[in-house]
């Protein structure tokens, strides 16, 4: 059974799978979960 009716957002970026892509992208799904505190540096 497939769900349906979800709002979610995809994003695909250039780069290879290490730290100068994934820092970046962490730090923008950290930014968007619904945290009190935010994201600490």
């Amino acid at each position: 059974m497939l769900a349906q009716d979800l709002d979610f957002t995809y994003y695909e970026g250039s780069g290879g799978h290490d730290w100068e892509f994934w820092d970046p992208q962490l730090r923008q799904a950290m930014d968007w979960l619904p945290l009190s505190e935010g994201f600490v540096d």
